[in-house]
């Protein structure tokens, strides 16, 4: 009977260790179950989120893009009519007040940044390394930032000058082509890979500047404005190639001072050659009939070109920076014809045509150019053997 009585409790005891055994297992089972139903909620409401700033981050560049280009066109469009009257040729005047609006820049995007809860402190914090990490290397840096200002201030002389001999579609047009030299430049100071891809972009591009100049006619004065803007288009891309080497990669605090600085180094130098070209009688500047009103816009809407490029750095991506100027043109070419009553010949739009495509290749990420220039050669090569 104790036998029995014994062999019943260990049977009980048995029974309880192999409940016990499931109910941890089942426990366990349950706390992993819940744990990856945790895990791919969270995931889920990882991926929209990042789908929901994605959306964003698209809507606002498309909005930027969309600004960038109204202001492209009304730029050109209020530079070529400061010259309708004959009584006012001076485009370094223009230049250097729209450049010297600039000095503006690093205060109002501080400001902003300060709205948003960064310190001033540390936004130039961030901002002076463009001087580098010691105060006394504040001057040598300055003196090596004078190349860009003149550079910069040099591509938006050249711009409003071609104003004078052509068209605002034919000088934004010819301008997009400096993506092209941009990439060239690229390849000498920056080391950049060499892509086939972009290679025949830089051709296209080329052959679009050509084709309009030939429209315009080789030797006439509309040649002469293509000629200026091709000028620009070469300092604004030997600009950007510099800036790049120089200050490296961009914030949106390090470029607004760094925009401020050079604006400001133009604001204290480049009041010469206007003094220069006036007292020389090579650019006119008559008070009494001076085009206040169109020079005010083109200056201060060229600034608020520059807020939005430097605001793109923040809210959006890259391409947009670029995508802007680009749709300037077919807006500079529906003003030029309901309103100037200009006409394009066939050649000049084929021309116009080439530039877009090229400057669209250009403005495509080098990882995606990288895989198309691949699989172009893997088809060619396809094609070879067979």
């Amino acid at each position: 009977m104790n036998s029995s009585h014994t062999k019943d409790s260990f049977q009980n005891l048995g029974d309880q260790r192999k409940n016990s055994a499931d109910g941890s297992v089942c426990s366990y089972r349950l706390a992993v179950d819940n744990n990856v139903g945790q895990r791919l909620e969270d995931d889920d409401q990882q991926e929209n989120l990042k789908s929901v700033q994605t959306r964003k981050q698209i809507l606002i560049g498309i909005t930027f893009v969309m600004a960038l280009a109204v202001c492209t066109a009304a730029a050109t469009q209020f530079g070529k009519d400061l010259y309708t009257d004959g009584n006012f040729t001076s485009a370094s005047l223009v230049a250097w007040s729209s450049r010297s609006m600039g000095i503006f820049m690093y205060p109002l995007i501080s400001f902003f940044l300060a709205y948003r809860g960064q310190s001033h402190r540390e936004t130039y914090r961030q901002a002076s390394k463009i001087f580098g990490r010691s105060r006394s290397r504040i001057v040598p840096a300055l003196l090596k930032l004078f190349p860009l200002t003149a550079l910069s201030t040099g591509a938006t002389y050249l711009s409003f000058y071609a104003l004078r001999y052509t068209s605002s579609t034919d000088v934004t047009a010819v301008f997009s082509a400096s993506a092209a030299i941009v990439y060239v430049l690229s390849l000498f100071i920056l080391n950049e890979p060499f892509v086939g891809l972009r290679f025949c972009a830089v051709l296209i591009s080329v052959a679009g500047v050509v084709v309009i100049t030939y429209s315009e006619g080789f030797g006439s004065f509309g040649a002469l404005g293509i000629t200026l803007a091709v000028g620009s288009a070469c300092c604004a891309a030997l600009y950007r190639v510099l800036t790049k080497k120089v200050i490296g990669e961009t914030s949106l605090a390090r470029a607004s001072l760094y925009l401020s600085v050079t604006c400001a180094q133009a604001l204290l130098i480049f009041w010469i050659p206007i003094l220069i070209l006036y007292l020389t009688d090579a650019e006119i500047i008559i008070p009494s009939s001076f085009p206040w009103t169109e020079f005010f816009l083109s200056i201060t809407i060229l600034f608020l070109y520059s807020v939005l490029m430097i605001l793109c750095i923040n809210f959006t991506y890259p391409i947009y920076m670029s995508m802007g100027p680009l749709f300037g043109i077919p807006l500079n070419a529906a003003i030029d014809v309901i309103i100037r009553n200009q006409t394009f010949s066939s050649v000049k739009i084929v021309g116009t045509s080439l530039l877009i495509i090229g400057f669209l290749v250009l403005t495509i990420p080098i990882p995606y150019v990288v895989v198309l220039s691949g699989k172009m050669k893997l088809l060619l090569s396809c094609k070879k053997y067979k």
